[in-house]
């Protein structure tokens, strides 16, 4: 929970992308049977798995906020719980559409990087939207990561990031 650790989810998606962008570029001038094709393939396949299952942990029903051991043991009251819970809920559409911003940024990115012949100035000015969409929607989980530190004691949160590494 510390606010300079970059989301999981986040960087498992940037190691994707990266992934895609290399295999896209390997089969231009390899078939599929290439080993490096074949790996790259199913390297990708294993950051994509990755993604699911950090994006399955991240269902709202699994909030800490709502897990009564991570409760008990931080020592939160109902009044602080639903204090976070509001935060959170004042976030959460802005988180929404932000994250699809950066997936729309990516998206865009994708066949710039694969392009041939690859136009440079294109492919930079897109990985700029791409680092700008990344950078707010940062900015925001930081602000709402905040609000919610504002509701704990130096205690709570204390224990809280103890519990969360």
């Amino acid at each position: 929970m510390v606010f300079a650790q970059q989301d999981p989810e986040l960087q498992l998606k940037a190691k994707a992308a990266e992934l895609q962008a290399q295999l896209n570029a390997l089969r231009v001038q390899y078939t599929e049977e290439y080993s490096g094709v074949k790996e790259l393939k199913a390297k990708l396949g294993q950051i994509q798995a990755q993604v699911a299952a950090v994006q399955a942990k991240s269902d709202p029903r699994e909030l800490w906020w709502k897990n009564p051991d991570y409760l008990r043991v931080i020592g939160v009251s109902t009044d602080q719980q639903t204090k976070i819970n509001e935060v959170f809920q004042q976030y959460r559409l802005k988180l929404v559409d932000l994250n699809a911003a950066l997936e729309k940024e990516e998206i865009v990115l994708e066949p710039l990087v694969a392009a041939d012949p690859l136009n440079e100035s294109k492919a930079t000015a897109q990985i700029d939207r791409v680092a700008q969409a990344r950078a707010e929607l940062e900015k925001a989980r930081g602000r709402m990561l905040l609000g919610m530190r504002k509701v704990l004691t130096a205690e709570q949160w204390s224990k809280l990031n103890k519990l969360s590494r």
